[in-house]
């Protein structure tokens, strides 16, 4: 009898339990607001920290790392959330280009909101987007454990200047996200 055991390093990976990505933008006379919905595991999922021996790597920001049945799984770290969600926002703004006549725009995080996959308001039209950020946020009651994919999140970004026939051009630097782009005026 041959028996024949092969070791492989394990890869962790963060579970997509939705795949939307929503874009708003409010044209306003000083610039734009600019209004996202995204998974949380975009935001995060390449922030994870080397793997070490014991499986057991550094957590993305705003998450934590735990182990089930011998796999690991990332959560949603409330509390880091509540103290500065703001920075997830910035993990976003980060990971955009934005463009214009006048050359490259740098976004401003206005406003940052998590939620739990299934708990979150609408989104699908301006109204619904500007009256998430009107409210103050929902988070979970301490101790509430939410994998990092059944997150979903928010973010109010601000591009100032004045866009009056211009062309505005928004790639997604990191991960897969497309390209838009849009006239405005």
């Amino acid at each position: 009898m041959l028996l024949l055991v092969i070791s492989v390093p394990a890869a962790a990976h963060f579970l997509l339990n939705l795949n939307v990505r929503i874009f708003h933008v409010d044209h306003r006379a000083d610039g734009l607001m600019l209004y996202a919905r995204m998974p949380m595991p975009y935001l995060v999922a390449d922030k994870l920290g080397e793997i070490p021996e014991n499986g057991m790597p550094d957590p993305a920001p705003f998450t934590t790392n735990a182990m089930e049945d011998d796999l690991l799984v990332h959560f949603v770290a409330w509390d880091q959330l509540r103290e500065a969600s703001s920075g997830l926002g910035q993990i976003f703004a980060d990971s955009l280009q934005v463009e214009a006549a006048d050359g490259l725009l740098t976004p401003e995080v206005v406003d940052t909101r998590v939620h739990v996959l299934g708990e979150e308001a609408g989104f699908a039209t301006l109204a619904e987007a500007v009256a998430i950020f009107d409210s103050e946020p929902a988070w979970p009651p301490d101790g509430t454990r939410v994998y990092v994919g059944d997150a979903v999140v928010d973010v109010q970004l601000y591009l100032p200047g004045r866009f009056i026939d211009s062309r505005i051009q928004l790639i997604q630097l990191a991960g897969s996200w497309p390209a838009w782009s849009g006239r405005h005026g």
